[in-house]
């Protein structure tokens, strides 16, 4: 867990940032403001709503940030590699685009623009690290052939359930199906003529475009998590059971020591 440590602080910094920026405090402004105008208009309202599933988007992100320690507990940890510059900055940039989407939600032009932005980078950062979970899954399977324990074949279970998450899933298809929707989004919100029409569409297709993107990848986590809830309650399980063990059987040996005679007399 020490190597995963200095990327679990960092993601904790960047969104202890987001949240102390924006948070509910910016949503109520904005909702107060859009009241105080004199016409209402269905962008108004479609705003307020991308700015809340932007919300949701970070808050997923901060739930994301627990697959560090995840990774670090049930992968060997010989086998998963330290932390480094790149990856801190990966971190980093990711946060500060989500920040950008919060106050680029206005204009849908340049929400658009910034989350195909955000899309690239997200592709290129999972590039690396499925690299380095791959590596650190393909070890720890081969470490584990070595030990036919229990405790042993639980954690093959659990490297089983991550491995079905990141290498099992599509995420490649469903970011493909995300950027290719967000840019047809985005070349909307850039017409001239009937802008308005346009800006309500570019609206709307990226409010389902993030929300339905969000449901999948919940669901899929959520599976995920799940699978590895009920390993570690088995693995919790099977040591207290060892543990039960070897103090009955540490019990029968210093009763033995002490009463040497009625162990005789026994045999």
């Amino acid at each position: 867990m020490q190597q995963v440590q200095p990327l679990v602080s960092a993601r904790e910094y960047a969104v202890s940032g987001i949240t102390a920026v924006l948070g509910v405090t910016l949503f109520v402004d904005e909702v107060q403001r859009i009241r105080e105008l004199p016409v209402i208009s269905l962008v108004d309202y479609e705003y307020l709503a991308l700015l809340a599933v932007t919300g949701a988007l970070v808050f997923l992100w901060i739930w994301a940030s627990d697959e560090l320690e995840m990774l670090g507990r049930w992968l060997h940890p010989k086998e998963f590699p330290a932390s480094g510059f790149s990856q801190l900055a990966m971190i980093m940039g990711l946060a500060f685009v989500l920040v950008c989407l919060f106050f680029a939600a206005r204009d849908i032009r340049w929400y658009t623009s910034l989350f195909l932005i955000y899309m690239i980078m997200d592709f290129l950062a999972l590039r690396y690290v499925h690299a380095v979970i791959r590596h650190a899954v393909d070890g720890s399977y081969k470490r584990l052939r070595e030990d036919r324990s229990l405790i042993a074949e639980l954690h093959t279970k659990a490297i089983r359930q991550i491995e079905h998450y990141y290498f099992v899933r599509p995420h490649d298809l469903r970011r493909f199906i995300v950027f290719f929707a967000m840019g047809i989004a985005c070349w909307l919100a850039f017409q001239g003529s009937n802008g308005a029409i346009f800006e309500k569409l570019a609206y709307g297709l990226s409010i389902v475009t993030v929300t339905a993107s969000e449901i999948v990848i919940g669901y899929w986590r959520q599976a995920r998590d799940n699978g590895l809830r009920a390993v570690a309650t088995s693995l919790a399980k099977a040591r207290r059971q060892i543990n039960t063990s070897s103090s009955r059987g540490s019990s029968q040996v210093r009763k033995r020591r002490q009463n040497p005679r009625s162990g005789r007399a026994a045999s």
